[in-house]
């Protein structure tokens, strides 16, 4: 019994010491935009943060009319983070995450599904290495 309050301690602790997804993503886009100064890419792509998340200021009016305008000008329940266009118009999807446990609402299950009936690539990670690699595989020559 000891043992396993230790790792959920343990657990606990390494949780709390993780970035957020929100940090996560702007590591990612710092480590990003220097390999491509770099030239670390093969062929030229284009990627973009897709600002598709409710507000919260603390101000409920205010959150109510920024979150009805998203709504009023597409935004779309479970968006990834990042969408990445590359050779000849191809599209593919990074969704971050915290960590491993953190899971998919039904929204972005939902659009990962339509995402990959599309024949478009769709990657859902916690590593940043894991989505440079997945872009430097889709702009290999």
């Amino acid at each position: 019994m000891l043992d396993d309050d230790f790792d959920r301690e343990e657990l606990e602790l390494t949780d709390h010491l993780m970035p957020t997804e929100s940090q996560l993503c702007v590591q990612f886009m710092k480590q990003l935009r220097e390999l491509q100064q770099l030239n670390y890419f093969e062929t030229p792509f284009i990627i973009m943060h897709i600002a598709n998340e409710r507000k919260s200021t603390g101000n409920s009016h205010l959150d109510m009319l920024y979150n009805k305008r998203l709504k009023t000008i597409g935004m779309v329940k479970g968006a990834p983070d990042y969408i990445i266009t590359y050779r000849f118009g191809k599209t593919a999807a990074i969704e971050f995450k915290r960590n491993a446990k953190c899971k998919l609402s039904p929204a972005q299950l939902t659009f990962k599904q339509e995402w990959e009936d599309l024949g478009a690539p769709y990657l859902l990670t916690w590593k940043i290495d894991e989505a440079i690699g997945f872009i430097h595989d889709l702009t290999e020559l």
